[in-house]
């Protein structure tokens, strides 16, 4: 809301859940995805009553997709959104430029576009193997990312190109914002290890950073390009200068996984 207070969770088995006192309460809110994993949460930027989900049934791999799920109350209620899906679906997310157009992927680069806020949806080819990672930037160019590196569509996913220099391995988080377009950061799994890499001329080279802290996964960019948020097992870090140097936000041995 207004005041920052009001924060989603997206769980595995337990729906969503919400708190309205910035997380020092939560209640469930999830009245037609109870008991189910939600893969992928997203909130519209014009409405903050209306989100979207990527609902699978409790600990189910391939084929345990149930659908997107659309609630326009804030979260308390949950209604099936899937004219057009098929297939193995999870990253979920709104265009901030126009946000009747929601993009949705999954396994073997099966990708999906509404322009109508989830009525329908169509099929978006040009892109590859499995997509583990959705961003849309504030102009409305899609990012993909997953085994298959980084590709970048300018047009609403009618063409695709290749991104340059990304390293080999898995992109499983990719975060920009508005104040500068060209500065993008992914999160790679290479060989089990997960880094982060940045790139400052949106996409043709591509620096990895965050080193000293064992690397991690992208939680949030805020305010401005170079302050950054990373999570990882040894906990949560923040760098103001684009990742050259960081500071010690919390060190709970937890894995953090996505967070905004």
């Amino acid at each position: 809301d207004a005041n920052g207070s009001t924060v989603y969770v997206s769980t595995m088995g337990d729906g969503v859940l919400k708190s309205t006192d910035s997380g020092v309460t939560w209640f469930s809110s999830s009245t037609g995805i109870e008991g189910k994993d939600i893969r992928s949460l997203a909130i519209s930027p014009s409405n903050p009553n209306e989100l979207v989900a990527t609902v699978w049934n409790q600990c189910c791999g391939v084929g345990g997709f149930l659908g997107v799920y659309k609630s326009t109350d804030a979260g308390a209620n949950w209604l099936q959104a899937n004219t057009g899906l098929y297939g193995d679906l999870g990253p979920i997310a709104y265009d901030p430029s126009n946000t009747n157009i929601i993009y949705v992927a999954g396994y073997f680069g099966i990708f999906f576009k509404t322009t109508d806020g989830g009525t329908s949806w169509n099929i978006v080819s040009g892109t590859f193997g499995d997509i583990n990672a959705l961003h849309i930037q504030a102009n409305g160019t899609v990012l993909v990312g997953g085994w298959g590196g980084v590709r970048k569509s300018t047009d609403g996913g009618l063409n695709w190109q290749v991104l340059p220099g990304v390293p080999s391995g898995n992109v499983y988080k990719i975060e920009s914002i508005a104040a500068d377009l060209n500065t993008i950061y992914i999160s790679v799994n290479t060989s089990g290890e997960n880094q982060i890499y940045k790139t400052t001329d949106g996409g043709s080279i591509w620096t990895q950073i965050g080193q000293s802290i064992g690397g991690g996964n992208l939680l949030a960019l805020v305010n401005n390009p170079n302050n950054l948020f990373v999570g990882n097992k040894k906990g949560c870090f923040q760098t103001t200068d684009g990742g050259t140097s960081w500071l010690v936000i919390d060190t709970s041995s937890v894995l953090l996984a996505n967070i905004g």
